[in-house]
């Protein structure tokens, strides 16, 4: 039972939370010209992440080091869901006017954050297929790898993001106790996420 209200919690949230979810029943032309248009340019942006992807472990194998390919994928992805899960945590986590609502509902709170943090997971999924797919193209031309090595490559791919997400949203549940003693919460949590990533660019 436990197992059926988490999966269609789950996918109550992605549908809800979909463009093409909006675009099919919204009527406002303005407000579909603007899916419309972040369509194309996430498209756009795909497109061209995964060349860079592709050049970069094509040209990394070419001259000899494809071994290195697979840490760098990692690291990459890695990167990108910390990154993107930053930025995402404070608004689709902490969005306390959802929890009351759902709290109205037979979910344990367990649940709910489980549940959204699986929907952000797979939100940012898209993405970084865009770096693990053309790496692993590249790999496979220049390295010519055992055919095993595909779906170990891809499930391993899966895995990564798990860490950097957690990391992430504890850092978000962290900014956000601190920030609500303050007027201007949204400021501060935005400021602290870019302190803490500045530090660790600066560590690094």
């Amino acid at each position: 039972m436990r197992e059926n209200s988490t999966m269609v919690l789950l996918r109550t949230m992605l549908r809800s939370t979909s463009r093409r979810n909006i675009y099919i029943h919204c009527r406002d032309k303005k407000r579909r010209g603007k899916i419309i248009g972040a369509w194309i340019g996430m498209a756009v942006l795909y497109f061209f992440l995964m060349v860079f992807c592709f050049g970069q472990a094509f040209a990394v194998g070419y001259f000899g080091y494809s071994p290195e390919i697979p840490s760098m994928s990692a690291t990459l992805i890695g990167t990108l869901a910390f990154v993107l899960c930053v930025f995402r945590v404070n608004g689709y986590l902490f969005r306390f006017k959802e929890y009351d609502m759902l709290m109205a509902m037979p979910f344990q709170v367990s649940e709910i954050v489980r549940c959204k943090l699986l929907a952000m997971y797979f939100q940012i999924l898209p993405m970084l297929s865009c770096v693990s797919i053309p790496m692993l193209i590249g790999y496979g031309i220049t390295a010519k790898p055992p055919v095993w090595v595909y779906p170990v490559w891809i499930v391993l791919s899966l895995a990564v993001p798990i860490v950097p997400m957690v990391a992430a949203s504890m850092i978000g549940f962290l900014a956000a106790g601190v920030s609500v003693k303050f007027k201007y919460k949204r400021l501060i949590q935005t400021v602290l996420m870019f302190v803490f990533l500045f530090l660790c660019v600066a560590s690094r």
